[in-house]
């Protein structure tokens, strides 16, 4: 089962469509909406099974909105559960 924090994922604005469309293709998230605003674009994505990811682009002079490198700094951490069918030999 995937789970989110509720943050948002972070892109530079210019390649605001290029993210979602990445990870669309890559990951297989839907994107649901998107919205422009004041504070900048978001992208509404439905992971596989449950849960909604924001995608938000960078916009206006603020600090907390303004990435410190060029590369990302998002972890995807995945989490497996044991089966419960066991093998038998």
């Amino acid at each position: 089962m995937y789970r989110w924090d509720g943050g948002f994922i972070m892109v530079d604005r210019e390649h605001f469509d290029q993210a979602v469309q990445w990870y669309e293709e890559l990951l297989g998230w839907e994107c649901l909406d998107k919205v422009t605003s004041w504070v900048g674009r978001k992208a509404f994505m439905k992971l596989p099974r449950s849960g909604v990811v924001t995608i938000k682009s960078f916009e206006g002079e603020y600090d907390h909105f303004q990435s410190i490198t060029t590369e990302g700094n998002v972890k995807l951490g995945f989490a497996t559960y044991p089966s419960m069918r066991r093998c038998v030999t």
